[in-house]
């Protein structure tokens, strides 16, 4: 049996329901914004427009660890037969060296699947999660939960992954 990990931060939704919120550290939704387009920054990370940040990983010091961002790109190129519409729904994690290696990456793709696919529930659609994945270890993670590259394998010349949620 293995151990479940303990993150050294908590995970919280970021989007404009928070914006009276006091996070961690007393830190308002403006400062974790700030935060969140900060570490994103720093990893030299180009987050599509229609992606906008969903969850924060966050110590009790107000410091954010790591980042999800997600949203719709469009429809999915297969459509399926029985006219229920299909999207793609695309995201990015970015963690901070100081929160790698802790299961922060893990965990922030885990919401971000549960989120897609309550948006494919609500809005009665299927939904293709998927990455444009640029990091082997982050391929690796994703392979680990299911995730498929657009061969059969993550390569840094095909480097998306994703599977239906």
């Amino acid at each position: 049996m293995t151990k479940k990990r303990k993150l050294p931060c908590e995970i919280y939704p970021i989007n404009d329901s928070m914006e009276y919120f006091e996070f961690p550290g007393d830190l308002d939704y403006h400062e974790i914004l700030d935060s969140v387009e900060s570490i994103i920054s720093d990893a030299r990370i180009g987050i599509p427009s229609y992606e906008n940040p969903q969850y924060a990983c966050i110590t009790q010091s107000g410091e954010v660890l790591g980042v999800v961002t997600g949203g719709i790109a469009g429809d999915h190129a297969i459509q399926p037969d029985d006219g229920m519409p299909a999207y793609d729904y695309r995201f990015s994690v970015v963690v901070s060296p100081k929160g790698r290696r802790q299961g922060i990456a893990r965990s922030l793709v885990k919401e971000i699947t549960g989120h897609a696919k309550d948006y494919g529930d609500y809005s009665d659609s299927y939904i293709y999660l998927e990455a444009w994945v640029v990091n082997p270890h982050m391929a690796d993670l994703l392979d680990s939960m299911g995730f498929e590259g657009g061969g059969s394998e993550w390569t840094p010349d095909d480097p998306m992954m994703g599977k239906y949620v």
